[in-house]
């Protein structure tokens, strides 16, 4: 059952930082935006919940959405911080719509939150890189092959130096 936010002395988070992370998980989140007594004993799961896709054959029933649960643990009055669980799909891009589990005096609520959602993308590897050498003090284009790549990520390249 989903509680109405009404019900909670306390107020849900309206964003949720970053929104995309990896998908083998351990992307650490801020949830911000909560008015939260200092003093309540609150327990707060960020739930990533992974649709099902639709069965091919239309006889077949549709699969309830998988939920995973992520801790989080308070930083302030107003945030919150989790890390994300892998994805449910890793080998692709996968989108998650969050709830939120909370824990008040011994009752689980749970909260849906339809204007947050996490997106999880693949994990690049780097085959090559061209050229493989280049001056110390930087300057040099560097043409990286590999991927997936996804152009709503900065890559950062860090060269280390050999012995």
């Amino acid at each position: 059952p989903v509680s109405l936010v009404s019900a909670a002395p306390w107020v849900l988070p309206h964003t949720v930082a970053p929104s995309m992370g990896w998908a083998n998980g351990d992307t650490k989140v801020t949830l911000s935006g909560f008015i939260w007594d200092e003093t309540m004993d609150l327990e707060l799961y960020l739930v990533f919940v992974f649709p099902y896709d639709i069965p091919e054959d239309p006889t077949l029933p549709e699969e309830p959405p998988l939920r995973v649960s992520a801790a989080c643990r308070r930083l302030t009055r107003e945030t919150a911080e989790c890390l994300t669980p892998p994805a449910a799909r890793p080998e692709g891009v996968s989108d998650a719509l969050l709830e939120l589990d909370v824990v008040l005096d011994g009752d689980l609520h749970t909260f849906e939150m339809p204007w947050m959602n996490f997106s999880y993308v693949p994990v690049p590897s780097v085959r090559t890189s061209v050229p493989q050498a280049a001056p110390k003090d930087g300057g040099t284009w560097v043409e990286v092959h590999g991927g997936p790549f996804d152009a709503r990520i900065p890559y950062w390249c860090v060269w280390l130096p050999m012995d």
